[in-house]
């Protein structure tokens, strides 16, 4: 009777508490492990669509002034330095161009690129910032600036360039 009592508590105790011990953690770890991964590659996925959004927002302000024939033109004029020489209604139509279409093309909605900045042949610097639309900035030493160090470096492909004093 003895023997059959200890059984029946092994059975009815020791097997159900050892199974909550052993086996079902070992269950819920691998389910969590089976999520983790699945949440991961999903967070991952998103994570490479916002990279190539971001990337083809980048390619599509960069390519923006080639669009406009006036800006095109307009670039072209000034870099012949032909512009001191031309009449005012050139010079007017050259910079209304460069000064108000360029820094309109170049606009952009989102947060995340504070701004935008064209250095023509002639190395006048055209900028176009997140809160307001500047016009070109006169003998503004961007050599000697890192991110136009890193951005050289790039030898024309993409350069992030991280956080730096916009000055």
């Amino acid at each position: 009777m003895r023997f059959k009592l200890t059984l029946l508590f092994i059975m009815t105790m020791m097997i159900p508490v050892l199974l909550i011990g052993f086996v079902i953690p070992y269950y819920y770890q691998t389910m969590i492990t089976e999520e983790k991964q699945v949440l991961t590659e999903g967070t991952l996925k998103a994570m490479a669509r916002n990279i190539e959004t971001y990337l083809d927002d980048l390619e599509r302000i960069t390519i923006m002034p080639f669009w406009n024939e006036d800006v095109m033109n307009a670039l072209k004029f000034k870099a012949t330095n032909q512009y001191d020489k031309a009449n005012d209604y050139t010079k007017l139509l050259t910079d209304r161009a460069l000064n108000e279409t360029l820094p309109l093309m170049l606009q952009n909605t989102r947060k995340d690129i504070l701004g935008t900045l064209l250095i023509s042949s002639d190395g006048t610097v055209y900028v176009t910032d997140t809160n307001e639309i500047t016009g070109p900035i006169r003998d503004f030493s961007y050599q000697q600036q890192s991110w136009y160090k890193q951005a050289v470096a790039a030898d024309g492909n993409i350069a992030f360039i991280s956080a730096h004093k916009r000055d």
